[in-house]
Formats: C-alpha cells, structure tokens, sequence
C-alpha cells in the first residue's frame, strides 16, 4: 500500500475521468487495440508518439492547453530508430530480458507508459519490464502507487470491456501484474524515494546495477524534470552531444519528454535556428517533444 495518503487523489481522478476522453488518448488506445488484433510491429510508432503527447502537460500547469506534437515540432525524432530496434534486436533476444521505465506523471501519460511495456511484453523476448515511480507526489501530477491502481482500472475498462491486467502480487513499494493470457511475463511497479530526489542520476545506483545485469535490454527515461536529472541541469550548449552526458549509463536508453525547460542536448544549430525563429518559447511550452534514442552504449 501507499506510504501516505496522496493529498491530490480526488483531484487526479476527477482528471483521468475527464481525459479518458480526449481525441489524443482515444487515439493510443486504439493503437493497442489494433495491435492485439494484428499481432505485428505497425503500430509501435504511434504507441511512442502517443507516448509523447500524453507526456505533453500535468496538472501542475493549469492554464496551458496543449495539443498534438507533430513531428514538425520534434527538435529530435528518433522513433524509427527505435522501432527498428525492438524488432530487429528484442524480439530476436535469445535470452529474457528487462525493461526499466523511470516514469514521471500519472494519468494518461502513466496509461501510456503501461500500454508501451504491456506492447513490448506480447511483441517481444522482454520478459519483464519494471516501473519505477515515486513513493510520494512532490508535483500534483507525480506518479505513486495509488495512480497505478486507477490507470489499471481504466485501462480494464476501456480494453475490449475484458480484464487485461491481472494483480499477481502486492507488496509494501512493489505490486505485480501479469497480462490476463500471459503467465510467464510480468508488469512491475517499484516505488521508492530516490525517484523524487533532487539527485542527478550520474550518482543513482540503480544505473550501475542496471549496467552489471545481462538481463537490462532497455533503460526508458520519462519526462522534462526527469531528463534534466539524466544530463545534469545547467545551461549546456544546445549542440552538446548528449553521449557525452550520459556515459554513465551503459545500455540502449529511450527518452520521451515534452519540452518545459531550458535544458535540451544534442540539437543541430539549423534546427534551433529555425525553431527560434518560428517559436521563440520552443523550449518552455510543451509544444515541442523529443523522442531521442541512444543505442550503441
């Protein structure tokens, strides 16, 4: 069970009972649907870019109205690559293998999060892939283990009307689920206070643990604040190479976030010419996303 009572339940459930009926979000879900039914790789694509744009606001930003983030507006795209990846290299994995999302809010974007792991679950040779989500909510829109239990709910709503995800086990920090026709295979969520902290994650353990473990196929990074703590928050050079700053980590690294601050890598001086010219707050606005994939670690 949680640690504490999530002083902003009421409010984040009134929310994701709103949203569930956003175009955008009814647009995913049929993405997972229609793969189910067709049982290929055509729509990954448009699973990670719903990914993106359900990562695109929180609650925390009241007056902002986002729409869809069109690859026009993608500073960095690398969702081809990506899925060219799952294909090619998890799906031919001759051994089991680990995903670990670090995630960032509840809601749609963590239904989002749950659909990518449950995807690479069925699809591919992953055998179990990992959640980690923070023990308490310093932002309104944080993730914690009560906004799991509503995203499944929603999501055994929504899914063909039939129970997708079933609860296998549950623990203090730690609940288990398994997809309802698969035994062998789990979805895990792990809570703890290291996800909430100001550390940059150069200095998490968790990262060299991942690194010494044969089994970590995949490191998914979610999120502005997030990303911020995976290259360090100061006032790099946009053209940094961002391999440079995270050559902590030594496994194929996703990262999926929106832009609301100033810190963004790796970023060719044409595109942000342009990008300045055209919209002048690109990197604070939600407006513009990323999808940024580093594979040769």
């Amino acid at each position: 069970s949680d640690t504490i009572e999530d002083p902003y339940k009421v409010y984040k459930r009134r929310n994701l009972y709103k949203d569930i009926e956003k175009k955008n979000f009814i647009s995913l879900l049929n993405a997972y649907k229609e793969s189910l039914v067709n049982n290929d790789f055509d729509e990954l694509e448009k699973l990670v870019m719903g990914c993106l744009n359900m990562n695109s606001i929180d609650l925390s930003q009241l007056e902002v109205n986002v729409g869809k983030i069109e690859s026009s507006s993608m500073p960095i795209n690398d969702s081809d690559r990506f899925c060219s990846f799952v294909k090619d290299k998890l799906r031919g994995q001759s051994q089991s293998a680990q995903v670990h999302i670090i995630t960032d809010n509840c809601g749609l974007e963590l239904i989002s999060d749950i659909l990518i792991g449950s995807y690479l679950i069925r699809m591919t040779e992953v055998t179990d892939v990992v959640f980690h989500i923070k023990k308490l909510p310093i932002f309104v829109s944080d993730t914690i283990m009560s906004d799991v239990d509503d995203a499944i709910e929603v999501l055994n709503d929504k899914l063909n009307g039939s129970t997708e995800f079933i609860l296998t086990s549950d623990s203090t920090g730690k609940r288990t689920y398994k997809c309802h026709d698969i035994n062998d295979k789990t979805l895990i969520f792990k809570a703890d206070d290291i996800w909430h902290r100001e550390t940059l994650f150069k200095d998490v353990a968790e990262f060299e643990t991942w690194n010494s473990d044969d089994s970590c196929a995949l490191i998914i990074v979610k999120g502005d604040l997030n990303y911020r703590r995976l290259v360090g928050d100061y006032h790099w050079h946009n053209s940094v190479p961002i391999a440079d700053k995270v050559s902590y980590i030594r496994k194929p690294l996703l990262i999926i976030r929106s832009l609301k601050s100033n810190v963004i890598l790796d970023v060719k001086p044409e595109t942000v010419k342009r990008l300045d010219k055209s919209a002048p707050n690109w990197k604070i606005s939600g407006q513009h996303g990323i999808i940024q994939f580093l594979e040769n670690k």
